[in-house]
């Protein structure tokens, strides 16, 4: 549903944010309500999507204190990632322009050592595509034709 963001089309966490909204109260009264603490796209959500690609991979470690973070946490799968965004109401991170247009993304090209999954230990290296997708570039042009798709709430900016 395209016209909700994406932290609420989970019916479950619009609940939640609806009364985290209308029950906060800042002491001080310095603080306006507000509905999320963090905006949908900011430079660590870009950081995490793009973690394969430099300049992005140096800024992530930097960003967590001079390494990789913990795999478990890091864009391994698409379905893992759609997952996280319909079942924690604190992951609220849009998708980026790169889902688009740029296959690359997806791709460990460098070859980095992004750690293994905790409980499978499977090495994380390029992105897991869902099974819809044959390839990386089917992926994107799957993801770019359904922009040209008919999409209930869709906002047309030009």
């Amino acid at each position: 549903d395209l016209s909700k963001p994406i932290g609420v089309v989970n019916p479950h966490h619009a609940q939640n944010v609806r009364e985290k909204y209308e029950s906060f109260e800042d002491p001080t009264g310095t603080i306006d309500k507000f509905h999320y603490g963090t905006h949908y796209s900011n430079a660590a959500g870009v950081m995490h999507y793009m973690i394969r690609m430099e300049p992005f991979t140096t800024l992530h470690i930097q960003l967590q204190s001079g390494r990789f973070d913990v795999a478990d946490r890091q864009f391994h799968s698409i379905a893992a990632a759609w997952q996280a965004r319909m079942e924690s109401p604190a992951d609220v991170k849009e998708l980026i322009p790169e889902f688009f247009y740029f296959p690359e993304f997806l791709q460990n090209l460098n070859g980095f050592d992004l750690g293994r999954l905790q409980i499978s230990q499977d090495l994380v290296t390029d992105v897991e595509l869902p099974c819809w997708a044959t390839s990386r570039e089917d992926f994107i042009r799957k993801h770019r034709k359904a922009l040209d798709s008919t999409l209930p709430g869709w906002t047309f900016l030009s």
